[in-house]
């Protein structure tokens, strides 16, 4: 092997196994008495930020232990394997700051609107507690306070606006953010930052996963805008907080819409239908009955619809039969059927099994077939008597559900 080949093998050799920086690396190659022409070049090839590389080594390095003997120590340590003083105090600093962050701030989370919004929220709760910040139920002991608005109708958004406002009040306290998520920061974000400068941050319905990541900017002064972006499905595993009662959970099976009715804002909002794969969903509803959940509410813009964009065809009734073997679940309950989606396939799944609730969750909006023209439904008042009847035939309805 000649000079210039060794140099780059041993130049990679010495960062991945002996962790060195650019500094010893170059001691080492030298020292083998390798032409200088070739030691740079070799170096040359170590092209990923150096500060990125060692921001693991010290934090594995520190072990949360910040006194100044030890920082001194560390230091002589990074800078006898070649690393520059200031990379290494850099990366001490990001990590102490990460560190005190997770370590001291609260957060507060007020969700409003509709179930799908109340399990971002648990999400977004569920991720913080996992990153390390303390989630508190009292908004005067927050540092930071997230409200996650809805947008879908003039009282929706007034709500939201209002519950902005009001928690606005708290940063003449304890906090220092407040954030806005959700359907309203998805569909306002330009008037919510001119209008409404209380805000410190804006995150839209697909970047929640992002939460934490945002905090940290709003701490560093930035104010970070994160919209645009609502067909983005979010990690299918990311950790939940339940705020509803153990014995129940909500469980997102799609998000967004594709019926573009004329009224309706909410493909706008919360992008294209997207259905979750069968095998996702179940291992969410098994997790969530290892956790003592009993009953599973079903929830999406439109359940029914469920799997025509993932598998070709409707595909409820084949997800209801995988999840009604779900150890521990007693009772599966669907909301939001659109009438002219119900199949036959669907209702005899249905009445077939006790543990789905004989409970039909369906938006008729209209009697009318003009009005419903208008409103761009896609069934007619015919249509969805004869559903109806055929629900009733299999005794799929509740009694509530019948007087409707």
């Amino acid at each position: 092997m000649d000079d210039r080949k060794y140099a780059i093998a041993k130049a990679k050799d010495l960062k991945n196994l002996k962790k060195y920086g650019k500094r010893r690396i170059k001691s080492e190659l030298y020292s083998k008495g390798i032409d200088a022409e070739y030691v740079e070049e070799a170096v040359s090839y170590l092209d990923e930020d150096e500060e990125d590389m060692l921001l693991p080594l010290v934090e594995k390095r520190l072990k949360g232990d910040f006194e100044k003997k030890n920082i001194d120590k560390c230091i002589r340590y990074f800078m006898y394997r070649g690393y520059g003083f200031s990379d290494i105090k850099n990366c001490i600093d990001n990590i102490k700051r990460n560190m005190e962050s997770k370590l001291m701030y609260n957060i507060g989370l007020v969700s409003l609107g509709c179930a799908k919004n109340q399990t971002d929220a648990e999400i977004m709760l569920g991720i913080l507690a996992n990153d390390g910040f303390n989630i508190t139920y009292n908004p005067s002991d927050a540092d930071v306070i997230i409200v996650n608005t809805c947008g879908f109708i003039e009282s929706a958004k007034q709500e939201s606006i209002d519950a902005i406002l009001e928690m606005a009040q708290y940063k003449n306290g304890r906090c220092r953010l407040l954030i806005a998520t959700g359907c309203l920061a998805e569909r306002y974000s330009g008037d919510i930052l001119i209008e409404l400068p209380e805000v410190d941050a804006i995150v839209g319905t697909g970047d929640y996963d992002k939460i934490a990541e945002v905090i940290r900017e709003a701490f560093k002064g930035e104010k970070p805008v994160i919209c645009g972006h609502n067909d983005r499905t979010p990690d299918e595993r990311l950790p939940r907080i339940l705020s509803t009662p153990s014995y129940t959970a909500y469980l997102k099976i799609a998000d967004g819409c594709d019926n573009n009715c004329t009224y309706c804002a909410i493909p706008m909002i919360r992008g294209h239908f997207r259905s979750r794969k069968i095998e996702d969903i179940v291992e969410e509803a098994e997790n969530l009955a290892k956790n003592g959940v009993k009953e599973l509410i079903l929830i999406a813009q439109d359940t029914s619809r469920y799997g025509k964009d993932l598998y070709g065809e409707y595909s409820l009734d084949k997800l209801l039969e995988k999840l009604v073997t779900v150890d521990g679940i007693k009772w599966i309950r669907v909301h939001y059927f659109y009438p002219e989606a119900i199949t036959d396939s669907l209702i005899d799944t249905m009445a077939k099994y006790d543990k789905i609730c004989n409970y039909i969750d369906m938006p008729v909006q209209h009697g009318n077939n003009e009005i419903l023209r208008r409103m761009a439904r896609r069934t007619t008042q015919e249509q969805m008597v004869e559903r109806i009847n055929k629900i009733r035939e299999k005794k799929c309805l509740t009694a509530q559900s019948e007087r409707l």
